[in-house]
């Protein structure tokens, strides 16, 4: 994501090294990289997921008159559930992911900011 970010800075700040570090091949690269390491972190998923028939009861009171009873339709849904063996298993995999996926980078921005806006700034001493 912040790719483009590092295009913009380098375009602003540092024009002259703009022109010989953003070609067609450092781009390419970088698409290549974000593509790998989306489907590294999403590998789990693949392996883990599997389809489950659910059972889906929809009650339709609207076509029913007033002396018959409501009609209710039973269908099967498959649907996307992830399986584990044990749930302790479901517990740590759920955690590592949002951590590392959600709150690691954000962690990182954070620190990233601080370093270059300073501490005073963050904390409004």
């Amino acid at each position: 994501m912040g790719h483009p970010y590092l295009y913009r800075y380098y375009a602003i700040c540092r024009p002259l090294k703009a022109r010989y570090l953003h070609t067609a091949r450092r781009t390419t690269c970088a698409v290549l990289i974000l593509w790998l390491l989306s489907f590294v972190f999403l590998l789990p998923q693949l392996i883990i997921q599997r389809l489950e028939p659910l059972l889906v009861v929809d009650i339709d009171d609207q076509l029913s008159s007033a002396n018959s009873p409501p009609s209710a339709v039973v269908r099967v849904v498959h649907v996307c559930v992830e399986f584990f063996p044990e749930w302790r298993w479901n517990v740590a995999y759920t955690l590592a992911y949002y951590v590392i996926l959600c709150i690691l980078p954000v962690f990182i921005y954070l620190y990233r900011v601080v370093q270059k806006i300073g501490y005073p700034v963050l904390f409004l001493e």
